[in-house]
């Protein structure tokens, strides 16, 4: 993941607030917000991924799992699943880094 900054990781692979430490929500596409401190961070779009602004990574719950997908639909687009928003997005950052 080294096209994240240093506080995207924090927030992604740790989920939690790189400012006081806190637990970070997903509030809504492509957003988490500390529910300690109220700092908010945003994933930015990688052209060099594939994600743009029209062409978003989408993180939404699916069953007992969050989904985070890049493309239309599960059946067109790549997809990684994990317990919470934060863990899907790393996965599928993953994926399309290697």
């Amino acid at each position: 993941m080294s096209d994240l900054t240093p506080q995207q990781e924090a927030v992604l692979t740790e989920g939690i607030c790189p400012v006081c430490g806190g637990e970070v929500e997903f509030v809504s596409e492509n957003l988490w917000q500390c529910q300690q401190c109220g700092s908010q961070f945003e994933l930015v779009a990688d052209d060099s991924l594939g994600v743009t602004a029209t062409n978003p990574i989408k993180v939404f719950p699916d069953g007992n799992l969050w989904c985070a997908l890049l493309g239309e639909d599960l059946q067109s687009g790549q997809a990684a699943f994990a317990a919470t928003p934060g863990e899907a997005l790393a996965h599928l950052l993953e994926a399309l880094i290697s």
